[in-house]
């Protein structure tokens, strides 16, 4: 299937994964703003001025479950704790405390939240290892899990480790970048890493080992292959001038600090002297970190009321369209009497205006008949009991419109 964007969860998630202070703060707001413009953009188009409420709702949990799949809901909740602290705040503490805020959140205030926001409170009652987030945000001063409130402390620090982690996977990510081609295979299915760490595979390149694979591609200047070229050689020296972010000038480099420094090491693995499994450590953290960001696996946009009005308007006008009928052009006199004719000359006629088609007899005759049947309801309506023998000069009554809808032959013949 086809990927595409939605553009609040694309925009949610970039602002989510920044490593920039606030980052939940605004992606929250950027949720919160894109559903309005959405609702707002449909009280416009609507002819009631009024939202279809069931559309909605579905389109705001198809959102938010989105979000829940790419694992940015904690981070979302927490940021909506903060924009809402004051107007959760509304009892004591301790009981017999008068009702009014105490600058502390309980589960019970949380629990009070209706309508859209519901799906945030409710983040804190899911179960997180031995308790449930709530405690995870409210144990910033208390591992223990005692605590039964939140402040705006645990908020402020819950959304700090939060920005301080989006800007490790940041580096991370753009350390992956820069060591994506030693993972890069050759013809032969081996990685430029392996040849690096061929003589001595020790879960160490050293200076020595690169330097002779640059002599290697100099040797090969004229003979150059998928492995040994100018632009692996290159690439090399960047490494031993001190290019990268995660080597030193003039140094070899732990496969081991390769894995941390590009946040690949999430196996827990305790040798990364094997080329395979690092690889596929390299492939699965670059794997979960696009798929925070990718675009939805299926679009649940729903159309907007502009685009519904829009498309039931094309539908009716290519309804029109198709049940007109478009005449070939009628010559005047085609319907006039000549000496010596009478409806069955007229219907030949009229049937053989397209030089593409020629009527048979049969074809005729139904016309023929239709179109007497007409003259005569015709006649019998201005002049009732008289029937008009045809003479020359005489003008045959057809409504050729009429006429395509009764006779197929006419249908066939006369439409372009």
């Amino acid at each position: 299937m086809t990927k595409s964007s939605d553009p609040i969860v694309s925009e949610v998630s970039r602002l989510a994964s920044e490593g920039q202070p606030n980052s939940y703060d605004r992606a929250y707001q950027a949720l919160q703003n894109g559903f309005d413009g959405f609702l707002a953009n449909e009280r416009l188009c609507s002819p009631t001025q009024q939202v279809d409420q069931a559309k909605a709702d579905q389109y705001w949990k198809d959102i938010n479950n989105e979000l829940r799949d790419r694992g940015f809901l904690p981070g979302l909740s927490v940021a909506y704790l903060r924009a809402n602290f004051d107007r959760l705040d509304t009892q004591g503490r301790r009981a017999g405390d008068p009702s009014g805020p105490d600058g502390v959140l309980t589960h019970s205030e949380i629990r009070q939240e209706e309508g859209r926001n519901t799906i945030f409170a409710r983040q804190f009652d899911e179960q997180m290892g031995r308790k449930d987030f709530f405690h995870q945000v409210a144990k910033t001063h208390d591992a223990l899990y005692t605590r039964k409130e939140i402040e705006h402390e645990d908020v402020d620090k819950y959304l700090r480790r939060q920005d301080k982690t989006n800007r490790k996977h940041e580096k991370q990510e753009s350390a992956r970048e820069s060591m994506s081609p030693l993972f890069e295979e050759g013809d032969c299915g081996k990685p430029l890493l392996e040849y690096l760490n061929s003589r001595a595979v020790n879960g160490r390149v050293t200076v020595r080992e690169m330097e002779r694979f640059v002599n290697e591609c100099d040797r090969r200047q004229n003979a150059q292959d998928a492995t040994f070229n100018d632009k692996n050689r290159d690439y090399v020296l960047h490494i031993l001038n001190g290019d990268m972010s995660w080597n030193r000038a003039g140094d070899g480099f732990q496969i081991n600090k390769l894995a941390r420094k590009g946040g690949f090491d999430a196996l827990n693995m305790q040798d990364f002297s094997s080329h395979e499994d690092l690889k596929k450590n390299y492939d699965a953290a670059k794997e979960v970190f696009e798929e925070k960001t990718a675009p939805t696996a299926e679009n649940f946009t729903p159309k907007s009321k502009c685009e519904e009005i829009e498309e039931a308007k094309n539908k009716v006008e290519k309804v029109e369209k198709t049940d007109k009928v478009e005449l070939v052009d009628v010559p005047d006199g085609i319907f006039t009497i000549r000496h010596g004719e009478g409806y069955w000359h007229v219907a030949k006629r009229l049937l053989s205006l397209n030089p593409e088609h020629k009527p048979n007899n049969q074809e005729i005759m139904h016309c023929m008949t239709v179109m007497m049947s007409e003259n005569a309801a015709h006649f019998a309506k201005q002049f009732p009991g008289y029937t008009p023998m045809l003479r020359p000069g005489d003008k045959v009554h057809c409504d050729i419109e009429k006429l395509c809808q009764q006779v197929p032959a006419a249908q066939k013949y006369l439409r372009r």
